[in-house]
């Protein structure tokens, strides 16, 4: 049961609860006490709590999320599986394949493979391949939608070429072909094409029948048969395409178009006939074409457009008749064309347009007259073209605009730019509101009558440049309203036309930039409430009235740059509240009123550099940038010149005359200044005073000054100043802690200077340094012997030494320390003095990843001095070492000898006493003697053990003695890199993390073994313009997996290295030229690589021969490899690498036991390669008749599509020879290579079973030895 609720009590005379209970049948009330009630309560409660928790757990362990699935056709797994074709993309429509580079009988096999996908071919790319006929069943299996066969020198199709795909076939695409004559039998079967392209092609006529026996006018609809030499079009070609909606014939040779010429073509609606040579044009060749709504007839010969050409072309929309030789437009050009919108005949020699010649075609949006020999706009030229949207007459010869020429025309861009308008009649522009455009620079126009433009016609942006305009005057003023008497009898001298501005209420931008005006008088802008951009630029200004541009309320952008002004008086400018720029700069302004600009309240950036100003003025508080450069400023007045600024950003001060005048507080007002520009002012001492008040200051500018000494503390101190600039300064001297205070400095620029040396600790302080450019200088070391110049620089990562007269690198040239992580990564160390690359160019560099050494006297890379020192006290060393040795072995050997020589004599004096002892006593004493001789014996080898003893330790003293004397002692630091002495030979190699390594114009000739490395990271590498004969070919190709760039251009390489070839392969660029190359066989492998690649890199196409004679001056991409030969076949590594490429290779050559001879074979090739050619010849026949033909004893024609060919009933004979050869894919049998051919002698080929044979024989062969192993189990 489930209890739903507790709460329903109801008070009973026995103290019991009813509890609503909701069982199988129904709901039911049960008695309960309350104690129960109560636990059933807690037990309730606890379940929900459970119940909602696994709810809220469910929800976040099983969320839901939707993978899209992938494609329905997906490309093989094994990209290799459709080689030479790749598959590009797959897809829902199916999959995208692309061949490059090849030919008919290699794409073969990659389609065979490719229709046992059987997936349907979205799209198939035949690109740059060399196939000169198109035929065979490489196609049929497959179901192509579209075919691409581009940049492919084809010259024919066969009949039946499509046969299989014509079921699926949309789209076909012949782009950059040799087609000799249209296809016409092998299109026929494609009934299902809707896009057929033939750009590019050689055809020079369409055949009557040519879509009239086949299904291709079923589904057509665009033909585009384009830059060719069509030039013969029959009228009966095209009629049977009765749905084609494109034509494109463009690029061709017609000249003259029949009559019904495109009869049968009534759906048709985009004709493309431009960029021929079509010189007549009239209604009876377009009057079949009703639904025609886009033509081109750009780019031919027209002479004239007839009375009613397009009269039956009802619906045409746009027509260009642009670059043609057109020269009248009257009303009958455009009779019956009344949805007409773009009309482009520009560039044509029209010289005539009559009256009312658009009234025809009130719809137009589009006039293009641009670039004819119109000479004036006539009346009514342009008459109520109400959707006309850009009106073009430019670059014409246009002298004048008369009475009405543009009437009521709306939102139209007119453009009668670059012609010699002179006069503009009243009334020229009538009821043209809101023109959004009016171009009328590059005119002569002196004035604008008043009348012009009426009361309802206005431009959106009005453009005057390039014109003769004197004055912008908008009525000549009463003398009594003159405020400058002196201009009274001037302005009484102006014409009677002005410029009439009083109608433009909606003018926004305003451009008279490039005339002659002389002066701005009172009421030139009246009204103008929209103008937000004015450019007075580049004219003689000479004055403005006072106020003249207050009544401007949204001025935004003044330019007045390029003008004569001198003076700029305080009632100026006036108050512009919302002007934001402002250039006056390339004037001659020397005086300005110091409350001229002060009430500009919203201007932000004031340009005045290029004038004569001497004196400061007051500014806007909200200015944020202020360029006062190359004037007469001579003198800032410290605490006085600035207001109180919070928003100025940037201040150039640069090329004045300052010199030395700044003193403290000059810029102490400046709050938030960040740039100071205080270049060329002559200052001869930093002016830290000035600017040490700015806690905001980040860029410091004082290049070309002449500063000559920079003592400590030059700068004080600026704990945020990002970069200062010291660049073009004479600057001889720099004291220690000179740049002191400067704690965050980024970049340090000293390029340019005097500077001979630089003491160490000069840098102390810069710990945040990072870019230091000491280029152009005298410098010639950068270190005392003891301690490196930079190694105050913690932070340093680029270092500029370009342009000194640094000539060697020293161990303490680059800062280092086993405490100290450095971060130095590029070092530019080029056009200075040095000779020689040593091993002390690693110390200090190892997180360099950058360093050039270029243009240096560089002819060798090798140890340093100091290592070679060491290896002449280490050979010394083990010198002595090894005579000690021999010494202690010497006199042990001696101690031995002696000793055993002693002895023996004792023994044998011994012996004879003993003998005449023994004579002389007998019994008596044995006893006696046989003690004492106990005794000798005990006593000798006593004596014996003790000089041996003492010899050995007196030897051990008197060297240990000498070693003491003869032994050179070591510091700890000259033992600690005796010990590294191993990894000194690798100069190079121990730059770690060096990417880019400059050696180019140097001197170098060879790099010898041990000593380039090369480093393990290397990606970049130039060694152009050096006297090099020979690469680190090994070095080189141990890093083939990164190397991207390697530069060797202008050396003295006459071979090339073709172990680099795996780098080719691999990506590298190899930039080779300017070498005397000798294109031998050594370059076999490369001239092959380059056949392989679809567009070699243009690094490649440069490279020339320089031998053998017959070849010096070609490039080395176009030369065949049969004249690539060497006349020392022994110095080559081997036949199969350097031998000519052979068009196939044989897999495989077998007997079999019937008798029969098998052959297989590959192609090698990517050249035209069609069929095969099986030949075998007899070389004994031959070598009797002495001709080839008599000597063939079997020939045979294999399809391209096969590899392996059985050859049955042979004659016997012991000097048969098996050749393969290839025909092109028009049937000729290409070169005869040695290697395509194969003895067929006994002894040269090995017998095989057939394969049932062979089969039985292996199944009887196992079957006897299970036998065999179950009689061993048993037995």
């Amino acid at each position: 049961m489930c209890i739903l609720y507790f709460d329903y009590l109801v008070r009973r005379p026995f103290s019991e609860t009813v509890a609503l209970v909701l069982y199988a049948d129904g709901w039911s009330q049960l008695a309960v006490s309350r104690e129960q009630m109560v636990c059933l309560r807690q037990s309730a409660w606890k379940m929900s709590c459970l119940w909602f928790l696994s709810l809220w757990a469910g929800l976040f362990l099983v969320s839901a999320k939707y993978i899209p699935p992938g494609p329905r056709y997906r490309c093989p797994d094994k990209p290799l599986f459709l080689y030479p074709c790749v598959c590009t993309s797959g897809g829902d429509n199916g999959i995208a394949v692309r061949c490059d580079n090849s030919n008919l009988a290699s794409m073969s096999v990659g389609l065979a493979n490719l229709a046992t996908l059987r997936a349907p071919v979205r799209e198939l790319i035949f690109s740059k391949c060399n196939i000169g006929k198109l035929f065979g069943s490489a196609l049929y299996p497959l179901k192509v939608r579209v075919l691409r066969i581009e940049d492919t020198p084809l010259t024919s199709i066969a009949d039946h070429t499509f046969q299989g795909i014509n079921r699926t076939l949309q789209e076909l695409h012949i782009v950059n072909s040799r087609l000799q004559e249209f296809p016409t039998k092998a299109f026929q079967v494609l009934g299902n094409l809707t896009i057929l392209n033939i750009d590019g092609h050689e055809f020079e006529s369409l055949p009557t029948d040519a879509f009239g026996a086949g299904l291709v006018p079923n589904h057509l609809e665009k033909l585009h048969l384009t830059n060719g030499r069509l030039s013969v079009l029959p009228t009966e070609a095209l009629a049977p395409l009765r749905k084609l909606k494109v034509l494109d014939l463009h690029g061709n040779h017609l000249k003259d178009l029949k009559k019904n010429q495109f009869r049968g073509l009534r759906d048709a609606e985009v004709l493309d006939l431009s960029f021929n040579n079509i010189t007549k044009l009239d209604s009876s060749h377009l009057a079949d074409l009703n639904k025609m709504s886009w033509c081109n007839l750009s780019n031919n010969a027209i002479l004239e457009l007839t009375r009613g050409t397009f009269a039956r072309n009802t619906v045409l929309r746009v027509l260009n008749m642009s670059f043609n030789k057109l020269r009248r437009l009257d009303s009958n050009s455009f009779r019956g064309m009344r949805f007409i919108r773009r009309l482009y005949f520009n560039d044509n020699q029209i010289s005539d347009v009559g009256r009312g010649t658009f009234g025809s075609v009130t719809r137009v949006g589009t006039v293009d007259l641009a670039r004819n020999k119109i000479t004036k706009i006539d009346y009514q030229m342009f008459y109520q073209l109400n959707f006309v949207e850009v009106l073009d007459v430019s670059e014409n010869e246009v002298t004048e605009v008369q009475k009405l020429a543009f009437k009521d025309l709306f939102l139209v861009k007119i453009n009668i730019s670059h012609n010699a308008i002179s006069k503009i009649e009243p009334g020229a522009f009538e009821n043209c509101a809101n023109i959004t455009v009016l171009d009328m620079s590059y005119n002569k126009i002196t004035s604008i009558p008043r009348t012009a433009f009426d009361s309802t016609t206005y431009a959106t942006e009005l453009i005057l440049t390039h014109n003769l305009l004197t004055h912008l005057d908008q009525g000549i003023p009463e003398p009594h309203d003159l405020a400058f008497p002196a201009l009274h009898k001037h302005m009484l001298d102006f014409p009677q036309d002005p410029v009439p501005l009083h109608n433009m209420t909606g003018l926004k931008i305003l451009n008279v930039s490039y005339n002659t005006l002389e002066t701005i008088p009172r009421n030139t802008f009246p009204k103008l409430y929209e103008l937000h951009t004015v450019d007075l630029s580049h004219n003689k200004l000479q004055s403005i009235w006072n106020g003249v541009f207050q009544s401007l309320f949204s001025l935004r952008f003044l330019n007045l740059s390029y003008n004569d002004m001198e003076t700029i008086k305080g009632s100026t400018f006036g108050a512009l509240h919302t002007l934001l720029e402002m250039d006056l700069s390339h004037n001659r302004i020397s005086d300005i009123n110091k409350a001229s600009l002060a009430r500009c309240a919203s201007l932000r950036t004031l340009n005045l550099r290029n004038n004569s100003i001497s004196q400061l003025f007051q500014l806007s508080l909200s200015l944020a940038h202020l360029d006062l450069s190359h004037n007469a400023i001579s003198l800032i007045t410290p605490l006085t010149t600035w207001p109180s600024m919070n928003s100025l950003l940037s201040l150039d001060l640069s090329y004045n005359l300052l010199g030395d005048s700044l003193e403290r507080g000059a810029f102490s007002n400046l709050l938030t200044l960040q740039r100071l520009h205080l270049g060329g002012n002559n200052i001869t001492q930093p002016p830290w005073e000035s600017y040490i008040s700015l806690s905001t200051l980040q860029y410091i500018y004082l290049q070309d000054n002449q500063l000559t000494h920079l003592h400590r503390g030059a700068f004080g101190r600026l704990p945020v100043v990002f970069e200062l600039n010291l660049a073009n300064n004479n600057i001889h001297n720099i004291s220690e802690r000179a740049f002191e205070g400067l704690l965050q400095l980024l970049i340090l620029n000293l390029t340019s200077n005097n500077i001979t040396s630089i003491p160490n600790g000069a840098f102390q302080g810069l710990v945040s340094l990072r870019t230091l450019d000491l280029s152009y200088n005298n410098l010639e070391k950068l270190d005392n012997k003891s301690n490196s110049l930079l190694e105050d620089c913690l932070s340093l990562e680029r270092v500029n030494l370009s342009h000194n007269k640094i000539s060697f690198v020293t161990r303490k040239t680059f800062p280092s320390s086993p405490w100290i992580p450095y971060r130095l990564q590029e070092i530019d160390l080029s056009h200075n003095v040095m000779p020689v690359i040593t091993y002390d160019i690693t110390v200090g560099t190892s997180k360099v990843e950058v360093l050039n050494l270029s243009y240096n006297l560089l002819n060798e890379v090798r140890k340093s001095e100091y290592f070679q020192q060491v290896l002449s006290l280490l050979e010394v060393q083990t010198d002595r070492q090894t005579d000690r040795q021999t010494d202690r072995q010497t006199d042990r050997q001696t101690d031995r000898q002696t000793d055993r020589q002693t002895d023996r004599q004792t023994d044998r004096q011994t012996d004879r006493q003993t003998d005449r002892q023994t004579d002389r006593q007998t019994d008596r004493q044995t006893d006696r003697q046989t003690d004492r001789q106990t005794d000798r014996q005990t006593d000798r080898q006593t004596d014996r053990q003790t000089d041996r003893q003492t010899d050995r330790q007196t030897d051990r003293q008197t060297d240990r003695q000498t070693d003491r004397n003869s032994k050179t002692t070591f510091s700890d630091s000259e033992s600690h890199e005796t010990s590294r002495f191993i990894k000194i030979s690798n100069t190079l190699g121990n730059l770690s993390a060096l990417r880019v390594l400059d050696i180019s114009h140097n001197d170098l000739t060879d790099f010898p073994p041990k000593i380039f490395g090369p480093p393990p990271n290397l990606t970049t590498l130039y060694m152009s313009h050096n006297k090099l004969t020979k690469l680190p070919v090994e070095e080189l190709l141990s890093l083939k997996t990164q190397l991207k760039v390697l530069d060797v251009r202008e050396n003295n390489l006459n071979q090339f290295s073709y172990q680099l070839m795996p780098m080719v392969e691999n990506g590298t660029v190899i930039q080779y030229s300017g070498n005397p190359l000798e294109c031998d066989c050594l370059v076999r492998p490369l001239r092959r690589w380059f056949s392989v690649q679809i567009t070699p890199e243009e690094s490649w196409e440069k490279i020339e021969c320089s031998g053998p004679e017959f070849l010096a001056g070609k490039s080395a991409v176009h030369v065949p490899e049969e004249h690539m030969t060497c006349a020392n076949q022994g110095t080559t590594k081997g036949d199969s690498e350097f031998a000519i490429s052979p068009d196939i290779k044989f897999r495989d050559v077998h007997k079999l036991d019937d008798g029969t001879i098998s052959a297989t074979w590959y192609v090698t090739t990517r050249e035209d390669v069609g069929d095969f050619y099986v030949v075998v010849r007899d070389l004994s026949t031959g070598a009797t008749h002495g001709q080839q033909n008599e000597a063939l004893i079997y020939e045979q024609d294999v399809t391209y599509t096969s590899r392996s060919h059985v050859l049955h009933a042979l004659p016997s004979g012991d000097q048969l020879q098996l050749c393969v050869l290839a025909r092109d894919s028009e049937g000729n049998v290409r070169r005869w290579r040695s290697s395509q051919c194969r003895e067929l002698s006994p002894g040269a080929l090995s017998s095989t079973s057939p394969p049932t044979l062979r089969v039985g024989l292996t199944s009887l062969l196992g079957l006897l030895y299970f036998v065999r192993l179950a009689m061993a189990v048993f037995s």
